[in-house]
């Protein structure tokens, strides 16, 4: 399914791109320097997920048949959300040990490009790109930021708990995968991706989640990030007992968009 809305670019140069990608589809989003939308696309997998090749002839038709982006950006930033993360304390980090922090969930290859970002709260984002489409971006954009999903979303949970004192649950869901960030305060007490096919699925893992951090139900407070399918919410809302759907309307697709750009 695609969704596109193109707008004659003037003066590129007060323009920003972000580009969002995923084996379950990508997107792109143009804001001028007000935070204004000109331009946004979409593109998903459907049912399926794209393979890494699939992917990058995706997004390379898209470039070829999407005038918008042959222009010139003040600011450009790419967001790989995938499962290929893992989040490592500071004092523990080595840099010469990437590999080594991604073999306990991941399964790499000889052939995976590894890096990392520092976090704000001194947790060390070790993830996996996908290079073949980050190279076909660096030849067609030039330099640019790029950033895993998860890293954007714990920095924005803490910076918006730092004054809290009770434990939050946010939960951020996209098509066939979700997160879940546990906060108090500063401090992350838990975050991980999960994939699911059914609405049960997510359910369970949340569920499963607030009692590995004997956190209760009935009691805790639990935020979404974006807006989720009222059935979704209707069975969350069933078993927790303060949920709430954000007070506006925000698209799946456009949240991290919305927050790297912040």
């Amino acid at each position: 399914m695609t969704n596109s809305t193109v707008s004659n670019l003037n003066n590129t140069s007060s323009y920003s791109l972000s580009i969002q990608l995923s084996l379950n589809g990508f997107s792109f989003l143009i804001t001028s320097n007000t935070s204004e939308v000109v331009s946004t696309f979409t593109k998903s997998s459907g049912d399926f997920s794209f393979t890494e090749q699939q992917l990058l002839d995706q997004v390379s038709e898209a470039f070829t048949t999407k005038p918008e982006l042959q222009a010139n950006f003040s600011a450009i930033h790419v967001i790989y959300y995938n499962e290929l993360f893992a989040l490592v304390p500071k004092a523990l980090f080595k840099e010469n040990e990437l590999k080594t922090y991604l073999n306990y969930s991941v399964k790499t290859l000889t052939t995976d490009y590894i890096t990392y970002d520092e976090l704000t709260t001194g947790i060390i984002n070790v993830f996996i790109p996908y290079i073949n489409v980050n190279n076909f971006l660096l030849e067609k954009l030039g330099e640019f930021d790029f950033y895993h999903s998860s890293g954007i979303l714990i920095n924005h949970v803490l910076d918006k708990e730092k004054y809290s004192i009770s434990e939050k649950v946010h939960i951020y869901v996209t098509t066939q995968q979700f997160d879940i960030i546990c906060t108090k305060g500063t401090d992350l007490l838990l975050f991980n991706s999960f994939t699911y096919t059914a609405n049960e699925d997510v359910m369970y893992y949340v569920l499963f989640c607030l009692e590995q951090l004997n956190l209760s139900s009935n009691q805790v407070e639990v935020e979404l990030i974006n807006t989720i399918d009222n059935d979704l919410f209707e069975l969350l809302f069933t078993y927790i007992r303060h949920i709430a759907q954000p007070k506006t309307e925000k698209e799946t697709i456009n949240v991290l968009h919305q927050l790297v750009n912040k």
